[in-house]
């Protein structure tokens, strides 16, 4: 019985999916007399024209390679290059700092960016060797070198039995190659801004509860945000008031928060006049965009990308229904 039910409910919301008359198109959010108003019209109203041009703006929405307003398909890469890029510079702090309980020696990015271009450049002469033994195959040493550099990750040169290499152990050599060399770029901003850092709330560890325990006059904790607010040397905004746009907008969330050191960390990421490089960025930065921002940037961005292409297939099934071509 409860099949059978799931089943008519499954096939009702599928049937309201597919059923163009459904289906809006909103326009651009306008400010009308101190008001944000949005538009939106059938699309099964749309003149071809109109829904051609809806369709470009869903493509170019999706895969844009604008600098200041990338697609969500094209942000979607940038922020996983950044989190390997993020991941590699970490790589080299734990090469150099052994955990406690280890064994090994730390290892500077110069003398392993020597190790590894040693390895390498070996493997890649027994590779030449083999190959013109046989008649056959690439035998240029520097060309198979660098194929090597391409498709190999870490994992395919090192053996490591402590558990925190596992992080590592995915990571590109031509990455790893270019982090030794202190060349992996800017860690570019733009699009982890202000807002959304702030929007992902705190969530204090309890060594900094025990730190935030400022009282007022009549002996009771003075509330933890606006301790925050003043360790921080951060304007609130005034929420009495609602003009007032300058200040930021602190919470507590007990799921994606960060602590009160990620949270300052990336403050000083935010505020910095200028982007900086991968290498000049600190372990706890490089730490909390790896495992958090940039994580969560990525499920929100992935879920704008999935809204986009939900429209374009929407705007297909119109386009069939009324008979329209979407291109030339």
């Amino acid at each position: 019985m409860t099949t059978i039910l799931g089943d008519k409910l499954n096939q009702a919301f599928e049937a309201k999916n597919n059923d163009v008359e459904t289906f809006l198109w909103k326009g651009s959010r306008k400010i009308v007399d101190g008001e944000r108003i949005q538009s939106s019209m059938k699309m099964v109203d749309m003149t071809e024209e109109e829904l051609r041009k809806a369709y470009k703006h869903c493509e170019s929405m999706l895969y844009s390679n604008n600098y200041e307003n990338p697609g969500r398909r094209v942000l979607l890469e940038q922020i996983e290059d950044q989190r390997t890029r993020c991941n590699a510079e970490l790589f080299l702090i734990w090469l150099l700092y052994p955990g406690e309980g280890s064994t090994r020696q730390g290892i500077v990015r110069t003398s392993f960016f020597n190790m590894l271009n040693q390895q390498i450049t070996a493997q890649a002469e027994q590779f030449a060797k083999e190959n013109a033994e046989k008649g056959e195959g690439e035998t240029n040493v520097s060309a198979i070198a660098e194929t090597l550099f391409k498709e190999w990750t870490l994992n395919d040169i090192m053996n490591s039995d402590e558990d925190s290499f596992t992080m590592f152990a995915s990571l590109p050599l031509y990455i790893v190659r270019e982090a030794c060399l202190s060349a992996l770029g800017k860690c570019i901003r733009k699009h982890i801004t202000l807002t959304f850092i702030t929007e992902l709330g705190l969530w204090f560890t309890r060594s900094e509860l025990l730190e935030l325990n400022k009282k007022d006059e009549n002996g009771r904790l003075v509330d933890r945000i606006k301790q925050v607010a003043e360790l921080l040397n951060i304007k609130l905004r005034d929420p009495k008031n609602p003009e007032d746009r300058k200040g930021l907008v602190l919470k507590i969330d007990d799921r994606k928060g960060l602590t009160l050191k990620e949270f300052s960390a990336m403050l000083t990421f935010r505020k910095d006049k200028y982007d900086k490089r991968y290498n000049d960025l600190t372990k706890v930065q490089l730490e909390t965009l790896r495992d958090k921002v940039l994580l969560h940037l990525e499920n929100k961005v992935r879920w704008q990308a999935s809204e986009w292409e939900k429209r374009i297939k929407q705007i297909k099934a119109v386009a069939d229904y009324n008979g329209y071509k979407l291109s030339d």
